[in-house]
């Protein structure tokens, strides 16, 4: 577990919404596959960190691709709107980096509850993603953007762009949003 995690699970305890009596706190690792049936979770990381988000990345517009022995990874846009590229490959190219990262409210397998996922190419990327949660005004248009007609939440993928200064992000905007129905 990184120490970045851990910051985030200390800023989720601190919100007064959360509710330590509902709640609980485990590594990818002992997650079990009945817990995406039926349960609310946040996942933080990717697919390369937590295997689990494979399960899910097939109903979802942005997958990761990861190829680790080319020293590559990049966000796939499976369904391109007007204006957006069909891949989105980070730039590390020194001091100022671009990086991307993915905020998805998803159903849970179930659909009986939600999966928020919370997923960065790296560190910064997932940094910029825990800011948008934190920090962003944006937030609340995209809650209301994944509203169903009745009221209850949809889900929604954000695909965030951000540059990173030293690992950690700066400047993060939103590039698209994606609704799940």
């Amino acid at each position: 577990t990184s120490v970045a995690a851990l910051y985030f699970v200390s800023r989720l305890a601190r919100l007064p919404e959360w509710r330590s009596d509902r709640s609980s706190i485990r590594t990818a690792r002992n997650l079990q596959v009945d817990d995406l049936k039926d349960d609310n979770l946040i996942l933080l990381g990717s697919a390369y960190s937590i295997p689990w988000i494979q399960l899910l990345e097939n109903e979802m517009s942005f997958r990761f691709i990861y190829k680790p022995e080319e020293g590559k990874a990049w966000i796939e846009n499976r369904n391109p709107g007007v204006g957006e590229a069909t891949t989105y490959i980070n730039h590390w190219n020194g001091v100022a980096e671009t990086d991307y990262a993915v905020v998805a409210l998803l159903p849970n397998l179930n659909h009986t509850g939600h999966i928020l996922m919370l997923e960065g190419l790296d560190g910064a990327g997932t940094d910029a993603a825990q800011d948008m949660l934190f920090h962003s005004d944006a937030l609340q248009r995209i809650v209301d953007k994944s509203r169903q007609a009745d009221g209850t939440l949809g889900g929604v993928e954000v695909l965030l762009g951000s540059t990173s200064v030293d690992s950690h992000s700066t400047g993060t905007q939103i590039i698209a949003v994606h609704t799940v129905r």
